[in-house]
């Protein structure tokens, strides 16, 4: 879609900004929310007269500026977060994860500048998902291609965080009583 629908203006000072403001706040991640589509559309718009496009408008040009523009950061020497896709695989017929590991996880200068996350433990990319079992030939794929599926959802118990899954939200728990709500 790009050339279809304009990029922001001022966009590469946007997200330097952004990663500057992260950087200094301690943060060595962030993770791209593209959970709520899961397939990105025709690739080509003026061929969406009666299909949706909304897949790569609204979840995978934005990841593609956000890696493009942090890239060009890290390549003049400046420091961001690195980045994961939070991408939902439960359906085989889903193809927007290809589109990710394709445009985002094979691309060879975001994997030489580590801008994409790795697990500390494998070595592997992290593309979180947030539906468990995701579909075997997915998960399949992804380890073909280096890139390790996390389990990622809100309020896991503490046997699923121990296990490995990552939680984006929980309730604060004192003596195992809820001590606050989410």
């Amino acid at each position: 879609t790009e050339g279809y629908v304009p990029e922001c203006a001022n966009i590469t000072s946007r997200l330097a900004e952004h990663a500057a403001v992260v950087t200094r706040a301690g943060f060595d991640h962030v993770i791209v929310d593209a959970t709520n589509l899961y397939q990105p559309g025709p690739m080509r718009p003026p061929d969406c007269p009666n299909q949706s496009c909304e897949g790569d408008l609204l979840q995978l040009r934005p990841a593609e500026v956000l890696f493009e523009e942090w890239a060009s950061i890290r390549m003049r020497g400046g420091a961001t977060p690195q980045i994961a896709v939070w991408q939902r695989l439960a359906d085989p017929g889903s193809t927007m994860w290809w589109f990710m590991m394709e445009r985002l996880y094979k691309n060879a200068t975001y994997q030489a500048l580590d801008l994409i996350l790795r697990d500390a433990h494998t070595g592997k990319y992290v593309m979180f998902v947030p539906s468990w079992p995701a579909s075997p030939d997915i998960i399949n794929m992804l380890a073909a291609n280096n890139i390790t599926a996390v389990y990622l959802w809100a309020n896991l118990s503490p046997q699923q965080y121990a296990s490995g899954m990552w939680v984006f939200m929980a309730p604060c728990t004192a003596n195992g009583t809820t001590a606050s709500s989410n």
